[in-house]
């Protein structure tokens, strides 16, 4: 028969073993990739609520939005922003990149 500390030795073990084990399962997802998840939604809804003169075309005296100008443009900007994120986290190293992590 084991005695109480022996006992109690084993369920501190077993305990220990399960919480790393939950630890594993954490999911884990750099914030810069959840910023350029973001930005071509962000970018499309600016260029399609703000209208900026860029993104319309003239029909008579009218000016009215363009789907296909705000398109090619959200995919324009949404590559420089792409870029300048990818090389602003190159320039200060992936291992400094924050972490989102849920369980």
């Amino acid at each position: 028969m084991s005695t109480l500390n022996e006992k109690i030795q084993n369920l501190e073990t077993l305990l220990k073993e399960s919480g790393e084990k939950i630890v594993a399962k954490e999911r884990c997802m750099p914030t810069m990739m959840i910023a350029g998840m973001i930005v071509p939604l962000a970018v499309l809804l600016v260029l399609f609520f703000l209208q900026p003169s860029f993104v319309q075309k003239k029909e008579g005296k009218k000016s009215i939005r363009d789907g296909k100008k705000i398109f090619f443009y959200t995919v324009g900007i949404t590559i420089m922003a792409w870029l300048a994120m990818y090389l602003y986290t190159w320039c200060k190293g992936y291992s400094t990149a924050s972490m989102v992590c849920s369980r």
